[in-house]
């Protein structure tokens, strides 16, 4: 599989997250809003999300958020290199 092609995701601050599939449908929301949004957005039962047993965050906010990162090579660059730790508050 060529690197174009990869589609794997890191957690470079991995402490006390997971991703986690959502079993149900119940109503449960992302922690964080789309940019322009005034709402936030609901997880939907199947979909994988970052979770911390707190905080919820769809792939989507993560990787905006750079929770997540599909660079296989951040760890190379140090943890700290265009990653931000998990946010403290909503964003």
């Amino acid at each position: 599989m060529s690197p174009s092609h990869d589609r794997r995701l890191y957690v470079p601050h991995p402490e006390n997250w997971a991703i986690k599939t959502k079993a149900s449908f119940d109503r449960e929301y992302c922690h964080a809003k789309f940019p322009g949004d005034e709402h936030y957005h609901l997880l939907v039962g199947g979909e994988l999300h970052l979770d911390n047993g707190e905080q919820k965050y769809c792939l989507d906010c993560a990787l905006r958020l750079e929770m997540l990162t599909a660079d296989r090579m951040y760890w190379q660059k140090g943890r700290a290199a265009n990653v931000l730790p998990p946010p403290d508050n909503e964003t």
